[in-house]
Order: C-alpha cells, then structure tokens, then sequence
C-alpha cells in the first residue's frame, strides 16, 4: 500500500488547528474511549488483509491510525441492511450503528421512509469537501438532498466497458474508444460498428471465434443501455415519481440491444448456448483476445482481470452514449454509501469520527488524488494513465435508475421484457413494455410519493 500513515493528525500536523478543505472541523478529539459502529453487509471487522480490495485494506490501516489517534474504537458490525431489517430496528428505536453501509438501491427507498436522515441536517458535514467521493454523493439526492457519503479509495466506478487494444488493432479499428470518449464521439453507432468489425471466423470453420462485445449481467445491460440513452424505468416529474418505462428512449435503446443479440450477433453473454459460464471462463476468454468489449462491474478488473492478464494491452471506456442521452453515464446501482440513521441520537460523534475517517483517507496520503496511483496499480497496466482519466470520469457520472427501489418493478422488467424480448424470442421490447405499462405506478407511489 502507497498511501497512508505518513501523517498522525497529532502535534506535528501543520494542519492541526482543524482546519482543512472547505472549513470542516479535524481539530483530533480525545472520544475517551467511544465505540464509533459500521454496519455492514461487506466489511469485515478482523478482515485477512490478502483477500481483500485495496480500498479496504487502506481503510484498515487508516481505521487503526484513527482509534489511536482518537482513542476510540470502531467495529464493524455484521448486519443485514436490508430495507426491511432497518425498518424492524427503526420502529423499536434501534440506533442499528453509528452509520450504516447501504447500496443506493436501498437508500432512496429508506430516504423517502424517512429511516436515514438528509446529511445537509447533520452539523459538521460538509458534502462539498473534498474527501466525500462526489459521484457517490450525488447518487444519493432524494427530493434535493442527499443521504450518504463514502470516502473509500480507490473507489468503485460500477458499470463500465474494458476493451482490447490489441484486438481492435488487428481488426483494423484505428479510432480509440477513450479518445472518442473525450470527444463526445463515443456513441451507441460507434460501438456497433466496431462490434462487427471484430466479430469473424478466423479459421474458416464456420463458428466465430471473436465477438465484438461480451456482457456478463444480460437483463441489467439492458437496463445500463437504458440509462446511457436517457431513459429509465422511474422518474420525477414536477415531484412526483413516475413510471417511465414506455418511452422512445427506452424503447430505442433495448432495440439496439436486441440487434446486437439477434440480428448483428456480434454480442455474446452469459448463458449463450443456454448454459451459465463461470466468472473465471469468461475472464480467461477476454484475455485470450475472444471478446474485442467486455461489459462488466469495475470490481472484475482488479478481482479477475489483473490478476491473469499478463502484458495484454486492455483500457476501459464508459458506456457509449445512446442517441437520445446528452451525457455519459455510469449505471451505479451497486454502490454503497454511508447513512445516519434517524434513531441515532449519538450524531456529534457519529460526525467526528465520520470526518477523521475520510478526512483520512484523502490527507494522510499527502499530495491530492495520491489514490490515483492505487488505482493504476490495482486495475490497469503499468503507465495506463487514459484508462485511470476514463475511470475518474465513470465514477464522476455515476448514476442510478429509480425504479431499483421497486423491487417488484425492477425484477419483473428484467424478466417480461428485457429477457423475453432479446433472449428468449417472445415478442418485440414495445410490445414486451405495454404488457406491463399502467401496473406498478402504485407500487412506485408507495415507494417514492
């Protein structure tokens, strides 16, 4: 690890008067022995450091510095943060832990329950400052104010593509998807046309032996594609939270799906064939040089990817932009925040160990964004400063979908009509979506209004 403990927060921090980045208070305090509690499905309170992200292994090492520095303890606890699990603690007045570890599928749902509070309550935080990873603040806005913060780096960007340099060279594809990217130019059409470019029969047998793209999550890349072309299952109208599935934007972006499926076939997923192929098959495919695009969660990178890749020459791009979107977006419905739980009574304790945590993690390392050369390392090749720039803005435009806090909504939308329609041929997208238009806006309005 490149990153922390090269400053205590004690007497010879030049910064110890408590002022740093945007005002917030870091003046150390003595908690005289306070237990500061995670609750969490994912983090580990006694975790083995090899068999763990690299984020997290830096927030162990910067966890201990804080319980000496603070004299205080901090714990994870092991608890389902389930809507449901926090709802049963909230109504016996369960303070549950000094934060919670919540995806954003959950948080809009107990935001609009009123079982977290709106962090522009809470005294002491700042969400400008610079040690709150921005794009996961913004996923958590409800009603324009936002309910969590994560400070963890190298943080996750969720939904990304990586590519084969190398490939699409051979291919003959001269353009760079990064490069496009840059410029605005990285566009549904670009990634169809150079899908077909890769996908061929090298040998003359008559099978393919490289495919343009492979995605690993088949029902939920429909759902990103939504979302990279400004569509979206729910969306607030005038205040009101809609359904928003039977749009053109929709509709135009499961088509396109459904071309590269069906009628270009230059795209394979998951269960292709009918069977399920194990996260290691696919990994050794992509670095084998069968897939020219591989859509996936970011995490398969530094878990699977590089760890076998050797030399290969592999970037990563956004999603490309579809025809109706004004911007790139990154799908982030996975990510996880920390909340403060609106039974917690113990918040100007909460804050002050909260605050020295991130403030942490950003300052401990010394120079600005020293988390950059973390990411390098974990995720991409030795000098792949294009694929670390295209990763920061990923994570800058994550964005999630409403409609994941109706479950109901979200489960059968992939099921009736993104599976159905482009996988299991019954029916058209448009026809899939009317099946279901005009059911779940009571859903959503217990839900959201």
């Amino acid at each position: 690890l490149a990153a922390c403990g090269s400053k205590s927060g004690g007497d010879d921090d030049d910064e110890s008067d408590g002022k740093l980045n945007n005002g917030v208070n870091d003046a150390v305090v003595d908690m005289g022995g306070y237990e500061f509690t995670i609750a969490s499905n994912f983090l580990l309170d006694d975790p083995v450091l090899s068999e763990i992200t690299a984020s997290e292994a830096i927030f162990e090492e910067v966890r201990h510095q804080v319980e000496k520095d603070y004299n205080c303890k901090i714990t994870i606890l092991p608890v389902d943060v389930t809507v449901e699990n926090v709802r049963s603690k909230i109504i016996a007045g369960d303070k549950i832990a000094d934060v919670i570890d919540v995806s954003v599928a959950r948080i809009l749902p107990m935001a609009r329950a009123g079982y977290i509070v709106p962090l522009e309550s809470v005294s002491g935080i700042d969400l400008e400052d610079s040690r709150w990873v921005k794009g996961y603040t913004n996923l958590t806005e409800f009603n324009g104010q936002h309910y969590g913060v994560n400070f963890m780096r190298p943080a996750e960007a969720r939904s990304v593509m990586i590519y084969n340099r190398d490939l699409l060279k051979q291919c003959g594809i001269t353009e760079d998807p990064q490069e496009l990217m840059k410029t605005g130019e990285w566009t549904f059409d670009k990634l169809k046309e150079m899908c077909k470019k890769i996908t061929k029969d090298n040998n003359g047998d008559g099978t393919t032996d490289t495919y343009g793209l492979y995605f690993h999550r088949e029902a939920i890349f429909g759902l990103d594609l939504m979302l990279a072309n400004g569509a979206s299952l729910v969306k607030t109208v005038d205040g009101v939270a809609k359904e928003n599935f039977n749009t053109p934007e929709a509709i135009t972006a499961l088509n396109y799906l459904y071309d590269l499926v069906n009628t270009d076939k230059t795209a394979v997923y998951n269960r292709s064939g009918g069977q399920y192929s194990s996260e290691q098959t696919v990994v050794a495919n992509f670095v084998a040089g069968k897939y020219g695009f591989f859509a996936c969660e970011s995490w398969m990178i530094n878990q699977n990817i590089k760890p076998i890749c050797g030399d290969l020459d592999y970037g990563l791009v956004s999603l490309p932009k579809g025809p109706n979107a004004e911007a790139y977006v990154c799908p982030s419905q996975n990510a996880r925040n920390f909340c403060i739980t609106s039974t917690n009574k113990d918040t100007e304790k909460t804050v002050i160990i909260l605050n020295a945590l991130a403030r942490s993690l950003e300052e401990y390392g010394g120079e600005e964004n020293w988390w950059y050369f973390d990411l390098e390392k974990d995720y991409f090749q030795e000098g792949d400063q294009a694929s670390v720039e295209a990763y920061i803005t990923c994570l800058d435009n994550a964005t999630v979908d409403m409609g994941v806090g109706v479950s109901d909504l979200w489960t059968t939308f992939q099921e009736v009509v993104i599976k159905d329609s482009i996988f299991n041929n019954k029916g058209t997208p448009a026809s899939r979506i009317d099946s279901i238009s005009g059911k779940y806006q009571s859903a959503i309005d217990a839900i959201y209004n």
